[in-house]
């Protein structure tokens, strides 16, 4: 459990900031993209702990990010194909989908699939494409990284000013509810 949450939020500030430099980043070697999914998992990881942790509020909890799904065309993604992704989804047809916050934090935590996009000559991080273990065998879904980065200032920034707790019965769970007065000020 989670005592002081500030030094994940300082952190989950640190790697928006970071994944935003990325954005302009012109060379990609097999270094600079682990440690892009190195930044991306940790800051999954510190979000969805933070939920579960109770130090986001209800409003930035139940946040949901866009994306686009593609659907898988054949094969299954394994240990072998994981990275041909045009061979192993259509990525020419998406279908609009949204994923609450802790849902997109599995994709990112299981991810089987991982592999950003990069804009034109490839250079400047655009996006990720993800697909969970689970989902694999599905559909990979496509996150613009703005909207990535937007989600983590979002839960970074948040600041609980509001708090209460209720248990309807002595053997039953506690209610908590929590309020931010920063959702929506920048």
């Amino acid at each position: 459990m989670i005592w002081e949450s500030w030094p994940w939020k300082r952190e989950l500030s640190r790697l928006a900031l970071a994944l935003r430099g990325r954005m302009k980043q012109k060379r990609w070697h097999q270094t600079s993209i682990s440690r892009l999914e190195m930044e991306v998992f940790y800051a999954a990881y510190a979000v969805r702990k933070l939920i579960e942790a109770f130090k986001v509020s209800d409003d930035v909890a139940s946040m949901r990010i866009n994306a686009a799904k593609h659907p898988a065309i054949g094969r299954v993604a394994d240990l072998m194909n994981w990275h041909q992704i045009d061979q192993l989804y259509d990525l020419s047809e998406s279908e609009p989908w949204q994923l609450s916050l802790k849902e997109f934090c599995n994709q990112i935590i299981h991810s089987f699939v991982f592999v950003p996009c990069l804009g034109e000559g490839r250079s400047n991080l655009v996006g990720l494409f993800v697909s969970s273990d689970h989902q694999r065998a599905r559909g990979l879904f496509y996150f613009d990284i703005d909207l990535v980065i937007q989600l983590l200032e979002a839960v970074a920034h948040d600041d609980i000013v509001c708090m209460s707790l209720k248990r309807d019965g002595i053997d039953q769970p506690l209610k908590v509810t929590r309020k931010s007065c920063k959702l929506g000020k920048k």
